[in-house]
């Protein structure tokens, strides 16, 4: 008869391969599988010509001149660069509330040149309560968060490098950030 030891061991040892098992059939989707999560997706390979999949192709191109407005390339890539509206458009068709307000807050930039649409956002951005405002805030969020997602984002932007742990963590250093000390 074997022990509990011996038994937590096989039970240990059959995890493992099946893990083991399940990570190398995964691994082809990953280009850096070290460093990545189980439900990981792709990453997106902007370099590839790729049609989107729920806007049309205006709309799409409409989408890419915005978030690259929102974050702009500088000594790093942009959310254009990013593939931050591929993003985008690979999420929207979850929910029919966010589609109409998506392709409606689009419309509102068709056939606007870059400098227009950079007047438009920044109207929008001082407006209160607007479907301009709303659709603003929409494109924000989406983007920044999408962009944050990214390698671009994460590593290049931020200087995140997983795997790392801080010894100390001091909090925000800005001076107006800080608590006064009591006297």
């Amino acid at each position: 008869m074997s022990s509990r030891r011996d038994a937590i061991r096989t039970i240990a040892g059959v995890t493992s391969l099946a893990a083991g098992v399940s990570a190398q059939q995964n691994s082809h989707q990953h280009a850096d599988a070290a460093t990545t999560q189980p439900g990981d997706k792709p990453p997106i390979d902007i370099k590839k010509p790729k049609q989107p999949g729920f806007f049309t192709k205006q709309e799409f191109e409409t989408l890419a001149s915005l978030v690259e407005i929102i974050i702009p390339r500088t000594d790093t890539p942009g959310a254009r660069d990013a593939g931050v509206h591929f993003l985008i458009d690979e999420r929207v068709p979850n929910d029919r509330r966010r589609e109409k307000a998506w392709r409606d807050g689009l419309a509102l930039f068709r056939g606007k040149s870059a400098s227009h649409q950079v007047q438009l956002l920044t109207k929008y951005s001082k407006e209160s309560g607007t479907p301009g405002r709303r659709f603003f805030d929409l494109l924000k969020a989406a983007t920044v968060d999408g962009y944050y997602e990214t390698r671009e984002g994460l590593e290049m932007e931020l200087g995140w490098h997983g795997n790392t742990y801080l010894k100390e963590f001091v909090g925000c250093t800005h001076p107006e950030h800080q608590i006064p000390k009591k006297a």
